[in-house]
């Protein structure tokens, strides 16, 4: 225990409020997709297309699936971003000390391509706490 007078676990530990966000959907919409965060995100991760011009009337280009985390992904200030340089909205509220997004299940209905809107869906599914080998994590 960290004192007498608080009753919580001095390491990691998950609060009966943040179980009680399991299952629960949180929907939310995102910015329209431009031309300019399409061809960033193609630059960034060396996937340009063969023969694409600098034209920003390309409407033919079209978003690689994974792009979808990174058009849906807030947009926040620095001073939000946690200690390691993750943003604040990955973590679950009532879950406190080292934890581990272990997993996601993303479902890509189509292509992304300029002027599509993004409906986001998110639900925590669960929460397991564990012990590994540099100690306990949720």
């Amino acid at each position: 225990m960290t004192a007498a007078n608080d009753r919580r676990p001095a390491g990691p530990y998950v609060t009966c409020e943040a179980r009680q966000l399991l299952g629960v959907e949180n929907t939310r919409v995102c910015d329209p997709v431009s031309l300019r965060h399409i061809k960033e995100y193609l630059a960034a991760t060396d996937q340009w297309p063969s023969g694409h011009g600098d034209s920003d009337d390309d409407a033919e280009v079209v978003a690689p699936p994974l792009f979808v985390l990174a058009a849906t992904r807030r947009v926040q200030p620095k001073a939000r971003l946690l200690t390691d340089g993750q943003y604040d909205d990955r973590s679950i509220p009532g879950v406190h000390g080292r934890s581990v997004l272990a997993a996601w299940d993303v479902e890509v209905n189509a292509l992304l391509r300029v002027g599509d809107v993004v409906t986001v869906t998110e639900a925590v599914m669960s929460i397991e706490e564990k012990q590994g080998s540099s100690g306990p994590r949720s």
